[in-house]
């Protein structure tokens, strides 16, 4: 076949992967377990708020009493051990940040940008905290309408919007973040086929431009710092008036020093039909287009989109399907069918709401399935490592002793002429008679053996058997005979295997 035999060690080598020992390799006895479990026992039993944190803190101070070689266990390690033996329940995982995108810009009056800041106003030290609504035009960067309220509410929002809509129009778009005070407005914005665009996982809001005329109002206006007889109203209106006088110092302000166009003449601009149209086509097919490029960059295994879809067709499911597979991508193909067959048995109810027929309801179903299997997982895992049982203590017996098998392999792997001496004590202290007939010290000559052969350097290769040699003669309470004699049958060893030794002198 043309293949050499250390070629064909190696794949029989790797075709038996060995099991993984991640988090064995610092094990801990059943009485450091125990240790800990009765210390969150008793610490428990005096406290009616009991904070990992803080039993952390006891714990060191006690692990210092005792005379342990091992360091005090981690939280990690401590959740761990508390889990397995059923005292404490694992937390749910927090979800992950959203991506960021940039927003394209069309022309003047296409894309309102609404959202709104705290901003404070001191009488007499005493602050008064209001909220400072905003509309910006992306593409001509003006300040199209604003609102002043004692809180982020709709009814804020919809004023400023209405402050757009009677100088300039309607806007094809109005980009606002996923706060409850945004919700109402979509209604509106449909009911004039406009586009309401939220801050979402799969379209992000880019709140650069509005925090930049936030943070230039500060700048600007500085902090408001009333002296005199007034009230909450009054410091308002004062908020009110400030705004306004910067909205039309910033409006009337051109938008560089090469240009002589102000914010505020742009905003009059008036685009044609075929601009409008073509305008929001764009807006429609970026968004389409947006959706496509995420499922093609969406790394899934194709049998797992496969079951997707088909659990989307089967069930009429309506929804973000990009999204539900991104969400789905780590979870197993048994938990999606466990979850749609979850959700047949709850869709086939007479008090089902069709209006929970969507991905965001499927996958929720998908998700706290994985989560239940996770947590079965994770207790039966922390169940061998730090379980009092018998059947846990078992495990952690033939794991510690593969641990020192593999010890004893990598340290034969790493000084192989020790493993031959330590074959040659075995060798004499059989009787003489006995030594021929059994091979209870082959193993260890033919580990060491096997490890010099490994050994690519030939260089190296020969000074490991020289070594070797040396060192079984080197064991002077032994008679003399009985080392030539073990150093020959390691030579013929060495020859079995394919290894030329050089030759050793005899004694008469």
């Amino acid at each position: 076949m043309g293949v050499s035999v250390d070629t064909l060690a190696q794949w029989e080598k790797q075709a038996e992967p060995k099991p993984s020992l991640r988090g064995w390799k610092e094990t801990y006895s059943d009485s450091m377990i125990a240790r800990v479990t009765d210390l969150w026992k008793a610490y428990c039993s005096v406290r009616k708020k009991v904070k990992i944190a803080a039993f952390m803190k006891t714990l060191r101070a006690n692990w210092k009493t005792t005379d342990w070689l091992l360091p005090c266990p981690s939280r990690k390690t401590v959740e761990d051990m508390l889990l397995a033996n059923g005292l404490r329940q694992p937390k749910p995982p927090k979800p992950g940040a959203a991506p960021v995108e940039k927003i394209r810009q069309y022309y003047p009056n296409a894309q309102v940008l609404l959202d709104g800041k705290e901003v404070e106003v001191l009488y007499k030290d005493q602050p008064y905290c209001m909220n400072l609504e905003l509309g910006k035009d992306i593409a001509s960067r003006a300040l199209t309408g604003m609102a002043v309220s004692e809180s982020e509410n709709y009814p804020a929002v919809k004023k400023a919007l209405d402050e757009h809509v009677d100088r300039y129009g309607w806007p094809l778009a109005a980009l606002t973040d996923n706060r409850s005070a945004n919700l109402p407005l979509g209604i509106e914005l449909g009911n004039n086929a406009r586009l309401l665009i939220r801050a979402r996982p799969y379209r992000p809001q880019s709140r650069g431009p509005i925090e930049q005329e936030f943070g230039l109002f500060e700048k600007k206006v500085s902090r408001i710092e009333i002296k005199g007889q007034t009230d909450h109203q009054i410091a308002m209106s004062i908020v009110d008036v400030l705004a306004r006088m910067y909205l039309r110092l910033r409006n009337q302000t051109p938008r560089c020093s090469t240009c002589p166009m102000t914010p505020e003449k742009l905003m009059h601009y008036q685009p044609s039909e075929l601009e409008r149209q073509t305008a929001w086509r764009a807006l429609v097919a970026e968004r389409n287009k947006r959706a496509e490029q995420q499922e093609r960059a969406l790394k899934i295994a194709t049998e797992k989109s496969q079951l997707i879809e088909s659990v989307i067709k089967e069930h009429n499911l309506d929804g973000d399907r990009v999204l539900l597979k991104k969400s789905l991508r780590h979870v197993e193909l048994s938990t999606i069918r466990e979850a749609e067959r979850r959700f047949y048995v709850v869709s086939e109810r007479d008090t089902f709401d069709a209006a929970k027929r969507t991905t965001s309801y499927f996958r929720g179903i998908a998700l706290n399935v994985q989560q239940e299997r996770d947590s079965q997982c994770r207790q039966k895992i922390v169940q061998q490592r730090y379980g009092l049982e018998q059947k846990s203590r078992k495990a952690r017996q033939e794991r510690l002793r593969e641990l020192q098998l593999r010890a004893e392999e990598h340290q034969c792997q790493k000084h192989p002429q020790q493993a031959i001496v330590q074959s040659f004590h075995r060798y004499c202290a059989l009787p003489q008679s006995f030594r021929q007939c059994t091979g209870l010290w082959l193993p260890g000559l033919d580990k060491g053996a096997e490890a010099i052969k490994r050994r690519r350097n030939i260089a190296r290769r020969n000074q490991l058997i020289d070594l070797s040699r040396l060192n079984i003669l080197a064991q002077c309470e032994k008679p003399l005979e009985l080392r030539y004699e073990f150093i020959k049958i390691l030579e013929s060893r060495m020859l079995a295997i394919g290894l030329n030794m050089a030759k050793s002198v005899t004694p008469n």
